[in-house]
């Protein structure tokens, strides 16, 4: 025992070590719990992205937009915000295992409460639209990363396989047809005998809207755009969303639509052409359901 005191004594001798105040522990020790929370409250504005992600990448329409669940899942997996969140939790566990009693904790344990800890803020800042912001404000500035409601716009503009998509400029006042300027820039004067009611009705309650149909001869050699169903191109859980909800439960009537003639393109008999279109008994369920 006395060899192994001198050879402290000499080492502490040797490398001049001198005691440190505690008041340097306890700021080192405040520092990285600091890093640690600010490590967090990122992985929480991932988290929150990711949740805007998914709830914005069309579920509902996948049988429509893509080929198969496989490509539909690759397309809309939100890879960048995953990996920006394991990223941050990671440096969230490193700062943590600094504080004083972080080496206490396991491995796993620390990094699934790092985790849970992320989910639940993701929530909280998705509810409150922060996740539509680190989306489109963050995630759009850099040039190779596309926003989940950008990737939405480019699925529904493809009146080739049924799918068109953009902002309602006009009606007439017989639904007779309406005019739809898609999200590619071209203005589409479709014809609405053959919408449904629910059709017709939220038609003109919504700004932006999904229409799906076919591509049809209209008896001249030309080909038209025969719109079936129309739903509402609404954002999820989106600061946009709120602000429409808001006004929307302020006005006693739906919105109007600004009443233009126009020139009709397809006949006033209502068909059953769009009872090819497929899955027909799906979308009338969805569009049932539809506010």
């Amino acid at each position: 025992m006395n060899d192994l005191s001198n050879k402290i004594l000499e080492r502490i001798n040797d490398e001049k070590l001198a005691p440190r105040p505690a008041w340097q522990f306890a700021w080192k020790n405040r520092i990285y719990w600091g890093l640690w929370a600010l490590s967090l409250a990122f992985a929480s504005a991932a988290s929150s992205a990711i949740l805007f992600s998914l709830a914005n990448s069309g579920w509902e329409f996948s049988e429509l937009t893509h080929d198969g669940t496989a490509s539909f899942m690759l397309s809309v997996l939100p890879t960048v915000w995953i990996v920006v969140m394991g990223v941050v939790l990671f440096l969230a566990y490193e700062n943590y295992r600094q504080t004083k009693h972080g080496y206490r904790i396991p491995f796993m344990v620390a990094v699934g409460l790092s985790l849970l800890g992320a989910t639940v803020g993701g929530v909280v800042l998705y509810a409150a639209g922060i996740g539509q912001l680190v989306d489109e404000d963050f995630g759009g500035r850099f040039p190779a990363y596309k926003t989940v409601m950008a990737r939405q716009q480019s699925s529904w503009v493809h009146p080739d396989r049924g799918l068109l998509a953009g902002e309602v400029m006009d009606v007439d006042g017989d639904f007779r047809s309406f005019r739809i300027k898609s999200f590619d820039g071209t203005i589409w004067i479709l014809g609405g005998d053959d919408l449904t009611p629910k059709s017709r009705e939220l038609l003109l309650r919504h700004k932006f809207v999904r229409v799906v149909g076919f591509m049809m001869d209209d008896g001249n050699g030309n080909l038209v755009f025969k719109p079936c169903f129309v739903f509402p191109w609404e954002i999820k859980g989106g600061v946009s969303d709120r602000l429409i909800s808001v006004r929307m439960q302020e006005r006693s009537e739906p919105p109007a639509v600004p009443v233009v003639p126009f020139e009709r393109k397809i006949g006033a008999v209502r068909s059953t052409d769009c009872k090819g279109v497929r899955p027909y008994d799906y979308l009338r369920r969805l569009q049932d359901g539809q506010r």
